[in-house]
């Protein structure tokens, strides 16, 4: 057995490791004394091998048994038998027998157990020479045919009369080499049932020499003729109690007299020594006697009597031992891999032994065979192995040897189904994928079997059975898809004959969405061709005209803008009008100071950015308004309108293409318009809804339009659709404008919420056709705002901070789009990030503003300058030269920043603030002017010019730097006339304004650290201000000399907590005030009297819910709203005592309130209803048609007016809730209003001041 060829077969089967087999060929070829076995063995214990795969090794690795030459070496006789010599006559007188000594032959060799191939000696057992038992000559030597035992070919020796002894031992080695003679076969004897292992090899017989040549041997036959009587003492059996050896049965009787003719002994092994006894070669004569007179013939029956029984025993022994060696050499053949071989054994030892023990067994492994051999090819042909095995199973799993054999099914079964989903993985019909996987649940079916694969046996094989479900999984799931995408396409066929191309496509996005590996299949791009074709066909062109206006449609309502402008260092840059959009509005300012030109409201739902025709600095300007869904056209220097267009429903940025307008509606229409004069006359109607304008290509004069989903429309400047192109974006992914850059459109798709797509299309030189040239770039975030284009530059940036920038080269056929610089995303979360450009620098703004150099030798961005860090950006910058313009926010300030500055270091040139709220509002008579306090403590004194310019940016008091960000409160107008407004939480600051002052009217008074924590709105008590703080303490201030006016009323606190006060509420003629804790406690307090003053405590009461609004008092009640778990209750306490009174439900939840009125209580609720309540009960309440109330109801004169905070002004009868009469301000409204005269000043919400007439009933 050969361990190099042991490490060949494993090596080419490749069930060891490349490392693993050069490590053992190197120990083998330095160690000699290595075999086949042995290495078995060890990677048997080393568990890389298993017992099976071991075994089929060594038999592979072991070399042919070599053929057996049984021939033995015995020395001539002196005179050669004669093979055709006469039987002797009947009455021949016997023949005297010459002794002579026996040739010594070979000791038989034991079998060798090296591993070595070699010629095998036999054992002596293996020796049964016999000799013929006739006359005739001995056959023909057969040709020894394996797997039979070979033929034993024995000399026939001189018999020799000799002694009866016991055998004598061979020698070693025989003297001379001699003729020898066959035996017959073992396979050709006829087996016995049972063995015998007493019973030793025969001895052969000597054959004798015939009668009429003395002296010469002849064969061996019947007894030899007697011519003389013999005593029957000379058959004397020497061992009576029993049969002995086959030896002693077989030797010669012991001698009785002299005259015997067998008195001369024979050899007890004719192969082995000497004689017993006498001298070898003495020739004696017999006298002549008759031998039926001899008792010879009884003692001869009685022997030939035993010599049948011995033979009886021997044809057992014989045949038995050929049972065992069939059994063994077919499973040998079975543990070598010879199946056929194996089988056949088996068969013949099942037929010839139906009764042995190991019957069942051979069933069992004649039936593994059948399987065996045709599971080795399972993986190419798995359908004979699983008939087989469905066949041979059932039989031979009853039997109890079959247990032996589940280790080899455990191999075997999962490699059936193995096969069978292997092939039906990649199987490409349909049919063909069900047939076998069908055959691989057959074959599962196997390996469930428990009576197959024991729980013992599947627990090494769950990794592999699991591999194996795995791949009927996708093969069922690829089965499912090839089904689903035929009713797909037939689907989608049926719905494009109808026209419904949407329905085609969601057909084809649901398919997708099921299956994604679906999209480059070429059945679903033909039917998605096929739809494109469709929608292409379904665009239709209509002559729909629509007439513009000229006329402007805002209320006549007068209003006066507030602002603030700080000049900056550095050289103003030339005059020229710039626009921005801020809160709503768009601005036009002067780039060189900073100053407004005009303000126009459009709406905060407009995103559609101010575009200038041309490039001239006094070009128009187009400008859209989403309320109303109507597009401007303004003179750019004072904001008249030159005409406006009423679209009519939600449209997107316009396309400017020469001296036409091209708008993309919402619907799905795009509308061209004059852009001279206005007018429309026709509109392209596409089959689907549009998100984002199209692209227009100035030097082809062809317009690109994304649908909503799928596909990119193209049409030239007459609007005939000449094609569809398929880029199967999904709905809602596109949330920005295509661009063109050198004939190549860019497109990007977010499909994802932290991820998007750069597609680049191009048309095709040839045939003039759209196609993608290469796959989409991948970004890391969405593209949320419009790419950046400057020539051959192309720059992107996503929410959460990557910043890409594009050069596009055509000349590069593979890739015209290449990369030219990266910032990689940092953003945690996304955000919006703004971008300007002109090519070769990029201008973030986001968080702060950044500018970079786009560095293409370096393939990078480096940053330049940073500034403004943590300030809000609310639109993307603009670059006019070497003019930066930008609008930002900075933190916790409502106010808005527009601000210029240079573009190359950031240096300001100017800073306008605009938008800031109002808090106070008055007219001022005597001086003729408007009073206006911003929550940035700046204080307007507007005088008549201004009132009629409606603009002013002079404030007559602004607060020094050195105070910060400075929000304030809404102002209160103080019993002696002055104005007080105080700051919100964290500052200590209050601004008065005496408007009886000569000069200097305003100021700013630090009230103390104290004021830092006041915790809500004030109220004035006893002519000092009432102070609720975080801290718990409840201070009366005097605001003349700032200091205390009383000592404060500080409740019950657990050291470090904190009390978020209700805001007060006095009652009656300054009697006391309340206030509630904001939990559940609610307090009465007034002053006494005497030397030193004291804010004391009168009354408290206690709730069941939370107080959660500020309290109100009318005449002799006390009002506050209370939240409990089954919806928000206007409480209501005597005033005196606080006794508890009626609690009112307000059916809706708390927005604002309660305030009085008039003797009247009015609380607003989040469901848009305001309620009315007379004392302790509900006097009435109205729907809020026109939204909600931007501040709470005021008195005009009998009446009440409200705001609503959409920008209408309504009077009501406080007695019904009634409408008396509406005036639309067209604005969004702030909390502020002032009566002046038949007209109110009014704020709007961005600060903006709007001078109305008081609504009146008509006649």
């Amino acid at each position: 057995m050969s361990a190099v060829k042991f490490l060949e077969l494993a090596e080419e089967q490749g069930l060891l490791e490349p490392q693993v087999i050069a490590s053992l060929r190197k120990q083998v070829q330095s160690r000699a004394n290595i075999t086949a076995d042995l290495l078995a063995k060890t990677l048997i214990d080393k568990k890389l091998l298993t017992a099976f795969q071991a075994k089929k090794l060594v038999a592979a690795a072991s070399p042919p048994e070599p053929e057996i030459d049984l021939t033995l070496d015995i020395p001539e006789p002196s005179a050669p038998t004669k093979p055709n010599a006469p039987p002797p006559a009947a009455d021949d007188d016997l023949v005297m027998l010459e002794a002579v000594e026996p040739v010594p032959v070979q000791a038989p060799v034991p079998k060798p157990t090296a591993p070595k191939p070699q010629p095998k000696a036999p054992a002596a057992d293996d020796l049964l020479m016999m000799a013929s038992l006739d006359d005739s000559p001995p056959p023909t030597p057969a040709k020894p045919v394996a797997p039979k035992q070979a033929k034993v070919e024995v000399p026939a020796p001189k018999v020799v009369a000799k002694p009866i002894s016991k055998p004598a031992t061979p020698p070693a080695k025989s003297a001379t080499p001699a003729s020898s003679m066959e035996m017959a076969p073992l396979d050709d004897l006829t087996p016995l049932n049972a063995p015998n292992p007493a019973l030793a090899p025969l001895t052969p017989l000597t054959p004798l020499p015939p009668a009429s040549a003395p002296g010469n041997p002849t064969q061996l036959g019947g007894p030899p003729p007697l011519s003389a009587p013999v005593s029957l003492d000379a058959f004397a059996v020497p061992d009576s109690s029993g049969m002995g050896g086959m030896d002693d049965l077989l030797a010669p009787l012991p001698a009785g007299g002299g005259a015997d003719p067998f008195a001369a002994p024979l050899p007890t092994d004719p192969l082995g020594g000497k004689p017993a006894g006498g001298k070898p070669g003495v020739q004696k004569k017999l006298g002549q006697k008759n031998v039926w007179d001899s008792p010879l013939m009884l003692l001869g029956g009685g022997a030939l009597l035993v010599m049948i029984v011995a033979f009886v025993i021997l044809y057992y022994s014989l045949t038995r031992g050929t049972a065992s060696e069939v059994f063994a050499k077919a499973e040998e053949e079975y543990r070598g891999g010879s199946y056929p071989a194996a089988m056949d054994l088996f068969s013949k030892y099942i037929e010839k032994y139906p009764k042995e023990k190991d019957v069942g067994r051979a069933k069992v492994l004649h039936g593994m065979a059948q399987i065996q051999q045709v599971s080795s090819n399972a993986d190419k042909d798995p359908r004979s192995a699983l008939r087989v095995a469905s066949e041979v199973l059932p039989v031979i799993k009853t039997e109890p040897a079959f247990v032996d054999s589940r280790g080899e099914l455990a191999s075997i079964l999962p490699a059936i189904a193995d096969g069978f989903a292997e092939q039906a993985k990649t199987a490409e019909k349909i049919e063909r994928k069900i047939e076998l996987t069908k055959l691989a649940d057959e074959s599962m079916s196997l390996v469930n079997n428990a009576e197959y694969l024991p729980s013992s046996e599947r627990k090494n094989l769950e990794g592999r059975i699991a591999g194996i479900i795995d791949k009927l999984n996708l093969t069922r799931r690829s089965i499912d898809q090839d089904k689903d995408l035929q009713t797909a396409i037939a689907s989608i066929n049926t719905l494009i004959g109808e026209g419904k191309t949407a329905e085609s496509y969601q057909v084809r996005t649901d398919l997708v969405r099921k299956y994604p590996g679906l999209e480059p299949n070429p059945q679903l791009i033909g039917a998605t061709l096929a739809i494109s074709e469709r929608e292409r066909q379904a665009v239709r062109l209509a002559e729909t005209a629509i007439a513009p206006a000229t006329d402007d449609p805002r209320p006549s309502a007068q209003r006066i803008v507030l602002a603030s402008r700080t000049i900056g260092t550095a050289p103003a840059p030339p005059s020229r009008p710039v626009f921005v959009t801020i809160e709503g509005a768009v601005y036009g300012l002067d780039l060189t100071t900073g100053k407004v030109l005009w303000r126009r409201y459009v709406g905060h739902e407009t995103q559609i950015i101010p575009t200038t025709f041309g490039r001239d600095v006094s070009a128009d300007v187009l400008v859209a308004d989403a309320r109303a869904q109507e597009l401007y056209r303004l003179e750019a220097l004072t904001g008249k309108i030159r005409w406006r267009l009423p679209i009519g429903e939600p449209f997107y940025q316009p396309t400017l293409a020469e001296d036409k307008l091209l708008v993309a509606t919402s619907s799905g229409k795009l509308i061209e318009v004059e852009a001279e004069s206005g007018t429309s006359d026709r509109r392209l109607i596409l089959p689907q809804k549009i998100n984002v304008p199209p692209a227009y290509d100035t030097k082809t004069s062809q317009y690109y339009q994304l649908g909503e989903h799928s596909t990119v429309f193209s049409f030239n400047s007459s609007l005939a659709c000449d094609e569809t192109f398929y880029l199967g974006h999904k709905a809602g992914s596109i949330l920005v404008p295509p661009v063109l850059a050198v004939n190549h459109l860019l497109v990007v798709e977010s499909p994802g919420d932290d991820f998007s797509l750069l597609h680049v299309l191009a048309r095709d030189p040839e045939q003039n056709k759209l196609r993608e040239v290469h796959r989409p770039f991948r970004l890391k975030g969405r593209v949320v705002t419009p790419l950046g284009v400057s020539g051959r530059r192309v720059t992107v940036v996503t929410d959460l901070g990557e910043v890409n920038a594009f050069e596009v080269d055509p000349a590069i056929k593979d890739q015209p789009v290449q990369p030219v610089g990266k910032i990689e995303a940092s953003e945690p979360v996304p955000s919006l990030l703004y971008q300007a450009t002109d090519g070769g620098r990029l201008w973030l703004a986001g968080r702060r503003c950044t500018l970079y150099e786009i560095q293409v030798s370096l393939q990078q961005l480096g940053r330049k300058w940073s500034m403004h860090q943590d300030d809000a950006f609310l639109s993307a910058p603009q670059i006019f030269g070497e003019t930066l313009l930008h609008v930002r926010r900075r933190p916790n300030s409502p106010a808005v920043l527009v601000e210029a500055s240079q573009a190359a270091d950031g240096k300001t040139l100017w800073i306008t603030q605009l938008a800031v709220p109002l808090v106070g509002l008055a007219a001022d008579i005597e001086r003729r002017q408007f009073i206006a306090f911003n929550n940035q403590a700046r204080v307007f004194e507007i005088p008549p010019e201004a009132i009629t310019a409606g603009y002013f940016d002079q404030p007559s008091f602004s607060p020094p730097a050195a105070v910060g960000n400075l929000t304030l409160r809404e102002a209160r107008k103080l019993p002696d006339g002055r104005w007080l407004s105080l700051g919100r939480s964290g500052t200590s600051y209050a601004l008065f304004y005496d408007a009886a002052a000569a000069s200097d009217r305003s100021r700013l008074i630090d009230l103390g650290a104290n004021v830092k924590e006041l915790a809500s709105q004030t109220v004035m008590y006893k002519q000092g201000l009432v102070l609720p703080l975080t801290i718990g303490r409840v201070e009366l201030l005097n605001p003349a000399t700032t200091k205390p006016a009383a000592s404060p009323f500080q409740p019950a606190l657990s050291p470090g907590a904190r009390i978020a006060w209700n805001e007060p509420a006095v009652i009656g003629n300054d009697r006391a005030i309340v206030l509630g804790d904001g939990k559940q406690t609610i307090y009465r307090l007034a002053t006494k009297d005497v030397a030193q003053p004291a804010l004391l405590k009168e009354a408290e009461a206690r709730v069941e819910g939370t107080l959660i609004s500020p309290s109100s008092s009318a005449e002799s009640f006390v009002y506050t709203v209370v939240r409990e778990t089954s919806g928000d209750f206007l409480q209501v306490f005597q005033a005196g005592n606080l006794a508890a009174g009626a609690k009112l439900p307000l059916g809706g939840r708390w927005k604002a309130g309660p305030v009085t009125v008039n003797g009247k209580t009015f609380v607003e609720v989040q469901e848009r209803k305001l309620l009315c309540f007379d004392q302790d009960r509900q006097a009435w309440q109205i729907d809020l048609a026109r939204g909600p109330l931007s501040a709470m109801p005021q008195p005009l004169e009998n009446d009440l007016l409200l705001l609503h905070a959409a920008g209408t002004i309504v009077r009501i009868d406080p007695n019904t809730g009634k409408d008396i009469a509406a005036v639309e301000v067209g604005e969004p409204l702030g909390e502020i209003v002032s009566v002046f005269g038949p007209r109110l000043l009014v704020s709007g919400r961005d600060g903006v001041i709007h001078v109305t007439a008081q609504p009146q009933a008509k006649p």
